[in-house]
């Protein structure tokens, strides 16, 4: 069994600048957790190399090759991508007639409304999912939700029924500390082909944590004020 995190980000992301810890660092924290497989998911740009993977290798960790595309305005997790393919897609037609079978496809975050007063576009998928929902081979289960609160995550759980796609959970983590309440599980061999198809098979087991309401807190307090740093830095 792998446990795995195809969503993270580290400080090599172009959009987020503020993110302090190294892929390095990463592999080693996902080590530390016990994760099997990650994927570093940064805004726009692969950062995978054989050089990473072999120090991840060392660590027991596998790299999934993996992005944060942003896709008409709005983000979408792509595996297994080269970067000349990523920088190619703009639109959804534009992944339409790039995406091939050995390809991977998930909707992160998919229904969360985002308010960010510093950054007030809205970069989830929301109608465009449905829309669009041919591309996609699975629909993230968030990790910022409570025991009361979390309307978005039963939508996507809706929306993966209706059309008989894989939950697939992960961190979106930006900060080490917090990673490890939200992952997945695959009963499959230890590489990207079968990972990858094992997730289009939709034999994904999701373990998820809801968080007490003073960790959300703090979650939207750390993008916030990483954020206003980030925008008084690049004045």
């Amino acid at each position: 069994m792998l446990k795995i995190d195809l969503h993270t980000h580290c400080n090599e992301d172009p959009v987020d600048t503020w993110i302090k810890h190294s892929p390095k660092e990463l592999i080693d924290h996902s080590a530390d957790l016990g994760f099997d497989v990650i994927s570093i998911t940064c805004h726009n740009k692969i950062v995978y190399s054989e050089s990473l993977q072999e120090y991840a290798n060392e660590k027991g960790i596998l790299l999934v090759p993996g992005v944060e595309k942003d896709v008409e305005g709005r983000h979408v997790l792509l595996y297994n991508f080269t970067q000349e393919e990523i920088d190619e897609i703009n639109d959804f037609d534009d992944l339409r007639r790039i995406k091939q079978e050995h390809h991977l496809v998930i909707a992160p975050h998919p229904f969360y409304i985002y308010l960010n007063p510093l950054n007030p576009r809205q970069i989830s998928l929301l109608s465009k999912l449905e829309k669009n929902i041919d591309l996609f081979d699975g629909i993230e289960f968030c990790h910022l939700y409570t025991k009361r609160v979390n309307k978005s995550n039963k939508k996507a759980e809706l929306i993966a029924k209706k059309y008989n796609l894989p939950l697939v959970a992960g961190s979106d983590m930006h900060n080490l500390k917090h990673m490890g309440s939200n992952f997945s599980f695959l009963d499959c061999e230890k590489n990207v082909n079968s990972i990858l198809r094992t997730i289009k098979n939709k034999k994904v087991a999701i373990y998820s944590r809801p968080r007490d309401v003073t960790e959300v807190k703090n979650i939207i307090m750390f993008f916030t004020t990483s954020s206003l740093k980030q925008k008084i830095f690049n004045r």
